[in-house]
């Protein structure tokens, strides 16, 4: 502050306050992507009452935007589901949350196998890009083809193998 200008040089800030330098930094506090929707209803009367959780899509359009396009809906009625939702740190909800994500991505794996080898072409936050990584998480050393092409001659063979690597958490 007691510096005069000309004794600076002539890059340097002449006033009080001024900003000599600027950088910014996102700091992700839980996780380095959205969370997945999830909405805890109470699933109406008749075939899906007993159920405890539905995914669905919205779109089957591989561009759109995932967050807006996926929806995981819990049975809130489901004594199970509720004490998942009442008492998440409990040894019952954490294994149902383990099944839960298994499932979750044993059907986005089996989509993903089911639209083909242009789901790697797309951006990550897009349906298609979702697809890919959740296929390239749990197989990373595997013939995308090969595999995609026993899903036709052989799918139980496939959706065993799918199980098997997506439910490994539950050991």
């Amino acid at each position: 502050m007691s510096v005069q200008p000309h004794e600076c040089s002539p890059l340097a800030a002449s006033r009080p306050g001024s900003i000599l330098w600027s950088e910014s930094w996102s700091v992700f506090l839980e996780g380095v992507g959205s969370r997945f929707p999830l909405v805890a209803v109470e699933f109406p009367a008749g075939e899906m009452q007993k159920g405890m959780w539905e995914f669905t899509a919205s779109t089957t359009d591989l561009e759109a935007s995932a967050l807006g396009s996926f929806n995981l809906r819990v049975n809130s009625a489901h004594p199970s589901i509720r004490k998942l939702l009442d008492v998440p740190n409990a040894p019952e909800s954490q294994v149902l949350l383990a099944t839960m994500k298994a499932d979750l991505h044993r059907q986005l794996v089996t989509w993903a196998l089911r639209e083909g080898m242009s789901i790697s072409s797309y951006e990550a936050d897009t349906v298609g890009g979702v697809l890919w990584s959740t296929y390239s998480r749990y197989f990373p050393e595997t013939d995308f083809e090969e595999m995609s092409h026993s899903m036709d001659s052989s799918p139980w063979r496939v959706e065993a193998r799918i199980q098997a690597v997506t439910s490994e958490a539950l050991k």
